[in-house]
């Protein structure tokens, strides 16, 4: 019929886009991948560590020498009460923010409002960067319902990001270690251009872990100085 060019030009464009469209989602759904990869090792590490602590401070304290155990033992104690506080605190200030986020929502009409609470809830982990990004997709979906339902769900979350800030923040800091918010913000910051998405959700813990052992390991010990330690 005079069309074998025709069906094979449009052949072989059709090939060269999905060629182009592969080469274009490859690399997301590889960097994905890795994410839940990650994600779902760093999960099963802590049911490990967790089923038996034990096992593994024991080991740790195996390979310090003997005139350091006593302040390995304290470090490590020190480590588990500011974790510990944290963990506490933490979970009181994701309640409070997924029900208000929740409640404001729906009074507002904006669509999915449960699951926006508990996304903000759960982006609550995460120090001052957390509601920001929470926040974003609540007010895209606000903007389908209109410009000033999208405007007071702005105001919603300001008024939510500043009652964690200026409340629930100081509870958690109170329970855990008093971690300059300045430092917090920083290594949330580096932790997410060294280890990415993974590395922005454990930056809070890490850098507890890491305060509490700067402050007993180096500052005391080394340096001699008397310094103040959160939890004694």
């Amino acid at each position: 019929m005079g069309l074998g060019e025709a069906v094979n030009g449009a052949l072989e464009q059709g090939k060269k886009s999905m060629s182009g469209v592969i080469s274009s989602v490859g690399p997301y759904m590889l960097a994905v991948g890795n994410g839940l990869t990650n994600l779902v090792l760093v999960i099963f590490a802590a049911i490990f560590l967790a089923a038996d602590p034990d096992v593994y401070r024991r080991g740790f304290l195996h390979l310090v020498p003997e005139k350091a155990i006593n302040v390995a033992e304290a470090s490590l104690g020190d480590a588990w009460r500011g974790l510990n506080g944290w963990m506490k605190g933490q979970a009181v200030s994701s309640v409070v923010v997924a029900g208000l986020t929740w409640a404001g929502l729906a009074v507002l009409g904006v669509p999915s409002a449960g699951g926006l609470g508990v996304i903000a809830g759960l982006l609550d982990v995460i120090p001052m960067i957390g509601p920001v990004i929470a926040g974003v997709p609540a007010v895209l979906l606000a903007f389908t319902h209109s410009p000033m339902t999208a405007f007071w769900t702005v105001v919603l979350f300001l008024l939510v990001q500043q009652l964690q800030g200026n409340f629930l923040q100081p509870m958690i800091q109170k329970q855990a270690v008093d971690v300059p918010p300045a430092l917090l913000l920083f290594s949330v910051l580096a932790a997410g251009m060294l280890f990415g998405p993974l590395g922005v959700l454990l930056a809070a813990p890490l850098t507890i872990v890491l305060f509490v052992l700067t402050k007993r390991i180096y500052v005391r010990s080394l340096l001699g100085k008397d310094v103040k330690i959160d939890g004694e």
